[in-house]
């Protein structure tokens, strides 16, 4: 009898090893053990405390703030904003798998497919899933879609160096300067302000190269030269251009206005767009 109480009582210790091995679960301001951290709703928690906190916002994709108080609460829990966007970032999450969960439910979700560059619809079972899961198409591509990274706030990084580099401001719909500390950072970050206008003022199209087409023809058109920051005429073919192709000056600096600095400035002083 006691050497089957032994056995068992060292049947239990192994399988307490291999879940410690494993790693289960840890909840608490800060800690990342959890794979679905960056879904969890913010937790106030149970003290009475007026602690300053950032959580990731899954609605917004952003790192907010709220107020802690101070104990309990869960993961979604950081000292700092730079914690929170390193935890969860954008970039990172936006390329996760999809992910059905552990349940059994039959929800229709939508993710961001880096191969496609497409929102795309799954099913998801309703619990334990990832952040690359929206409820939405239209908040998914306004998340992770091509043109997600102009939402972002300004990055300096955690180097020191001073480049002027330019982000497009949601807010003002302009691109205004900033200073580069010369690494990390994010992707709202430009060396050129008008490439900065073009990419994320819904212009894109002004940025494509010259596509003359394969057909015979020859037809004097316009397009937006990026390098010279102006129309240019061109000779297209008559078929398979793409839509930097205008049928006059006129209409192609109506549709490629170049953004015009607010007074007389030098280069290094920020461009603001009207």
């Amino acid at each position: 009898m006691k050497g089957s109480h032994f056995l068992l009582l060292a049947i239990s210790f192994q399988f307490f090893l291999l879940q410690k091995a494993k790693g289960s679960p840890t909840v608490g301001p800060g800690h990342l053990f959890e794979p679905d951290v960056c879904m969890m709703p913010p937790a106030i928690g149970r003290c009475h405390a007026l602690k300053p906190r950032f959580f990731f916002n899954q609605s917004s994709m952003s790192c907010d703030l709220f107020t802690y108080g101070g104990c309990g609460g869960n993961g979604n829990n950081f000292m700092t904003k730079r914690d929170c966007e390193h935890t969860c970032n954008v970039t990172e999450l936006c390329a996760l798998a999809p992910k059905v969960g552990m349940c059994y439910a039959l929800m229709h979700r939508y993710f961001y497919n880096q191969s496609s560059k497409a929102c795309e619809v799954f099913m998801y079972g309703g619990c334990r899933g990832n952040v690359n899961n929206f409820q939405e198409k239209e908040q998914c591509e306004d998340s992770c879609g091509e043109l997600a990274f102009c939402k972002l706030k300004p990055d300096r990084g955690p180097c020191r160096a001073d480049f002027v580099r330019y982000f497009y401001n949601t807010s003002t719909k302009m691109c205004e300067q900033f200073k580069y500390g010369g690494c990390l950072g994010n992707t709202n970050n430009f060396m050129d302000p008008v490439e900065c206008h073009f990419k994320c003022g819904d212009k894109g199209e002004c940025l494509l190269p010259i596509q003359i087409g394969k057909c015979r023809g020859a037809i004097p058109k316009w397009r937006f030269d990026k390098t010279m920051r102006t129309c240019v005429e061109f000779t297209y073919s008559g078929c398979d251009g793409n839509k930097n192709n205008f049928d006059s000056e006129m209409e192609c600096k109506k549709h490629c206005p170049v953004p015009e600095a607010r007074g007389s400035m030098p280069k290094h002083v920020p461009i603001i767009f009207k």
